[in-house]
């Protein structure tokens, strides 16, 4: 993990990560990795995306040149992955 969390290829230093408490952030190892890097984990509350604000952006932003690729293709809905 100490790839994933170098401040050396951008310059920049992750003061911290906030996720909606998934398990996929919770194990042992990664929260072990965050203290010792000096990250603080903060957890929104469950089912409130508008606390994720840069994310749920950069998702919508997403979605949208998806299916703007797909709608100016004229490719079937179903290739929809691949365009992501």
């Amino acid at each position: 993990m100490e790839k994933f969390f170098s401040d050396k290829e951008k310059g920049f230093k992750i003061k911290a990560i906030r996720t909606d408490g998934g398990g996929e952030y919770s194990s042992g190892e990664f929260q072990r990795e965050l203290k010792r890097s000096g990250i603080e984990w903060q957890v929104t509350v469950p089912y409130t995306p508008q606390e994720n604000g840069v994310s749920e952006n950069s998702n919508r932003v997403l979605v949208e040149r998806a299916n703007a690729l797909i709608q100016h293709a004229g490719a079937p809905k179903r290739y929809w992955a691949e365009a992501l």
